[in-house]
């Protein structure tokens, strides 16, 4: 997908995977984002409509990680 050049290596599949893990809706998701201030963002990058940008993933990478830590 040339569309995506430059962009993250997560896909839609994995960000909305990794949501559920969180156990947040996409407009949760979009608001801990911050710079997803709108849940169409997040359906568009979950849908692989738009690439997801590498800041994004990796932010999301690590609410994910602080997420898990938590819980241990």
């Amino acid at each position: 997908m040339s569309s995506q050049m430059g962009a993250g290596m997560m896909n839609g599949t994995e960000m909305r995977k990794l949501r559920e893990t969180l156990g947040m809706e996409q407009p949760e998701l979009a608001e801990a984002l911050g710079k997803a201030k709108r849940a169409e963002t997040v359906s568009r990058w979950e849908n692989d409509k738009n690439p997801i940008p590498k800041s994004i993933e990796k932010l999301l990478r690590s609410i994910v990680a602080s997420h898990r830590r938590k819980k241990l």
